[in-house]
């Protein structure tokens, strides 16, 4: 009995680790004050700006306010290589639409890159 608990004690240590992923969060701006409620896309494998059109990018989520979140917005599960963020929507406090892009690059697959895209009229 003791031999089978060792056994699989030393097959749990030489098991292949789960791989890693890297994850962008950050905030909308604009004027410097946070803008909820934005829509943020993200393309992948994009060094250039792909545009505004949101069909171009490959997902999405939609910054929130809130307290409890150090982050709106947030993209997990993402490989090394060169990103591009895109947000829209209105900004209730200044009554315009809005909108702005940002290019980000992850080197590897522990990175958790804090950004805070800028949006502007």
């Amino acid at each position: 009995m003791p031999l089978f608990i060792l056994l699989l004690f030393f097959l749990a240590a030489c098991s292949k680790p789960e791989k890693e992923y890297a994850v962008i969060k950050g905030t909308t701006n604009h004027h410097e004050w946070e803008v909820p409620g934005l829509k943020v896309y993200i393309k992948k494998n994009a060094s250039t700006f792909p545009g505004f059109n949101s069909a171009l990018y490959d997902d999405s989520t939609v910054s929130i306010s809130s307290e409890r979140f150090k982050a709106p917005f947030v993209f997990r599960y993402l490989d090394p290589g060169d990103y591009y963020l895109m947000a829209n929507g209105y900004d209730t406090l200044f009554g315009m639409p809005v909108k702005g892009a940002l290019g980000v690059s992850i080197y590897d697959n522990y990175e958790i890159k804090n950004v805070q895209l800028i949006v502007s009229e």
